[in-house]
């Protein structure tokens, strides 16, 4: 019955979970994975292990989850740290909770000063959710604040990012950032 929980635990899910090797020097990753091809392998009669095939999502290991949350009153900037080995951009989450004011706007000087930019919002305050990657906008009151954006999601360059925003908001960036792990 320990086996049959076990292998079910490994192989009952039809879409990626994460895995993490314990080992020291990879305490810091995770992979997105499916587990299939489960082989139960036992030595001196005993039931010792699982022997299975692993396909992950991406050639890339994920950084474990970081968050960071910024209070802005007008202006400020805000040096933003890329920590993936990936070459190409990195679209982070967002929270963003308008305090007060009509519009948002980062701009992103290391991405030569592409805007990320809200405009003629509700006047008051608004939590808005930003998944850049997959270029969708929620908020609790349901309403639809595409036509008031520019449509230019937010995006990293590897490396350091130099961000200029304008607004009254708090913001708060989630990571997870893809990484190169192994020889």
């Amino acid at each position: 019955v320990e086996i049959e929980t076990i292998a079910s635990w490994l192989t009952g899910h039809n879409t990626y979970r994460w895995l993490m090797i314990e080992q020291d020097d990879m305490d810091y990753v995770r992979y997105k994975c499916i587990i299939s091809e489960l082989r139960l392998i036992s030595v001196g009669l005993q039931n010792w292990a699982f022997q299975c095939k692993v396909t992950c999502d991406s050639p890339f290991a994920y950084r474990k989850p970081e968050s960071s949350t910024y209070r802005i009153h007008g202006s400020d900037v805000l040096d933003i740290q890329n920590k993936s080995t990936y070459n190409g951009y990195y679209r982070p989450k967002m929270d963003i909770f308008l305090n007060a004011g009509h519009s948002l706007t980062i701009i992103n000087e290391s991405d030569a000063s592409r805007p990320f930019k809200f405009q003629n919002l509700y006047t008051g305050t608004m939590e808005i959710h930003v998944d850049n990657e997959h270029q969708v906008i929620t908020n609790h009151q349901g309403i639809n604040l595409y036509p008031n954006f520019n449509m230019n999601f937010l995006r990293l360059t590897r490396g350091n990012n130099r961000l200029r925003i304008t607004g009254e908001v708090t913001i708060t960036f989630y990571f997870e950032f893809p990484v190169n792990v192994g020889a």
